[in-house]
């Protein structure tokens, strides 16, 4: 290649990497003054890029600090024994890489006597000092490491085996693994360092964060287990993803699954925290949304640092822990759910919260099904309304608000006279209620009635409505109840609402006040 005329003299040869006045010259290519910058990264496009960054940082050329790198490509090591980027404590990495989502295969590290091992040996990220910071890597993302052998020494892990620092180390999953080492040893990264400074008359904190990190089949051999240790008051029961954690390291959503640890079963604590596959079937106007919390540890406190948020979308699986709720709900109402399976065994019948190990402890992975009919027909629109033409609808339409589905912005049209028992909307409390949000229709049609005291209060057709609207229907039957707050039309209603143009015939029976 020529040296572009704006490039200038010469300023450093350092063989693979040339330095001029404008621009620099790294694997075969020309790069402008920018290069390496953020918006203008340099590009990984072959196993032997990615070698020569390991290269120049081993050699103690360049550690890259302030660079960034974008792997465009899938790549397979196969047939290379490979040299961490980053091997020694005088040698870290300190630039920044994105992987894309592309995947490095067949990563062999095979440096029994020596430390820092993986596909990163050592990364250094920003330290933060009272008296100003000391630049580093900002963060390691995106990218999957499948089929690899690590074995090492001291600070091995599957991906790194050392990161200290303030950065973020997020979207990384290794499918695949044999990991070997000593101490600080563990199949993700073998020591995760976020550290603080203590120097007056104030500390300076440099923290590292871990998110959505995955590491299935696999398995770690850590020969000196019993010197692997926690710098926490909290009791660790596993070492499976990370070996040794400091203080100032936070995670968040980093999971395991099938992997073997010394010989056995690898068992989790807040830090290393099983997950499980998960495939649900379910139609498209069926929501299902996982309500993450941090996992419970028996006799374990939960430490600070640890959240568990969000689960990993990987290779057709979507990976959560097995204690997990989640909660189906309808994006439209043209199927109403009849059935919610879990492995096969029926939890439900309807939308609503569940959980999925609910029949007990976990299992290998789980499968959710939801089975269902036709519901109303059309669409919810004001020139499409959803049609309720018999009780069966009502009482589906009723049972779906009680569950959530406030049907706003939604119009909802009674086609025919119909007899009902089932009241829709729900109030418990201030906080937890399940309202009517929509435009009901009752097209001059007839409700009849036959509601009685179900024990709670505000017993009517719409037990609780906000920001409704209630249009020409007209009620009949018997509504009976000794409870507040009962109603012909509504029992609770919140915000702004409109109910006009209805009749109501049937009468009440309250024996309490605060009835109409």
């Amino acid at each position: 290649a020529t040296v572009p005329n704006t490039f200038g003299d010469t300023v450093t040869d350092y063989g693979v990497v040339k330095a001029y006045a404008n621009g620099l010259f790294f694997n075969g290519k020309y790069y402008y003054s920018d290069a390496g910058s953020e918006e203008n990264p340099y590009i990984i496009d072959s196993e032997d890029a990615l070698a020569r960054i390991a290269s120049i940082v081993n050699s103690g050329v360049s550690d890259f600090v302030g660079k960034h790198f974008s792997l465009i490509c899938d790549l397979d090591l196969s047939g290379r024994n490979w040299t961490p980027i980053g091997n020694t404590l005088d040698t870290s990495f300190r630039g920044n890489f994105d992987g894309n989502n592309h995947t490095i295969s067949n990563l062999t590290v095979n440096n029994p006597s020596g430390d820092y091992n993986g596909l990163f040996g050592y990364v250094e990220g920003v330290i933060l000092e009272p008296g100003g910071n000391d630049p580093g890597c900002d963060y390691i993302r995106n990218f999957v490491v499948k089929n690899a052998n690590v074995r090492g020494r001291d600070y091995t892990g599957g991906v790194a085996g050392h990161v200290l620092g303030k950065l973020i180390f997020e979207n990384v999953i290794l499918d695949g693994a044999t990991v070997e080492g000593a101490d600080y040893t563990s199949g993700f990264i073998g020591f995760a360092e976020g550290i603080q400074i203590w120097l007056a008359p104030m500390d300076a904190y440099s923290p590292l964060d871990v998110q959505n990190c995955l590491f299935i089949n696999g398995s770690v051999t850590a020969n000196n287990a019993a010197h692997i240790y926690s710098s926490f008051d909290h009791p660790r029961s596993s070492f499976v993803m990370f070996g040794e954690i400091s203080t100032h390291s936070f995670f968040t959503s980093c999971y395991f699954n099938n992997v073997v640890y010394n010989g056995a079963a690898a068992q989790e604590d807040y830090y290393n925290v099983q997950a499980y596959p998960v495939i649900v079937n379910a139609p498209s106007n069926i929501n299902c949304e996982f309500l993450f919390a941090p996992i419970y540890v028996p006799g374990q406190a939960v430490p600070d640092n640890y959240v568990s948020a969000a689960g990993i979308d990987y290779n057709g699986n979507y990976y959560i822990p097995g204690t997990t709720p989640f909660r189906l709900s309808y994006n439209d109402y043209q199927y109403r759910v009849t059935s919610v399976k879990i492995n096969g065994v029926e939890v439900g019948t309807n939308i609503g919260e569940y959980v999925l190990n609910a029949g007990g402890s976990p299992i290998d992975s789980y499968t959710v099904t939801v089975e269902y009919e036709p519901g109303l027909t059309g669409s919810g629109t004001e020139d499409d309304p959803y049609l309720i033409t018999s009780t069966e609808l009502w009482d589906w339409f009723a049972i779906s608000v009680n569950n959530g589905a406030h049907y706003s912005g939604k119009y909802v049209k009674l086609a025919a006279d119909i007899d009902i028992t089932t009241s829709a909307g729900s109030r418990v409390s201030n906080t937890d209620n399940k309202p009517f949000s929509g435009t009901f229709l009752g097209d001059g049609h007839t409700i009849t009635v036959t509601l009685t005291d179900d024990g709670k209060q505000g017993l009517a057709p719409f037990r609780y409505i906000d920001g409704a609207t209630i249009k020409n229907l007209k009620v009949a039957g018997t509504i009976a109840s000794s409870q507040y707050h009962s109603a012909g039309v509504v029992g609770f209603a919140n915000g702004t609402n409109t109910i006009e143009g209805w009749v109501v015939t049937a009468p009440l029976k309250i024996t309490k006040n605060y009835a109409r």
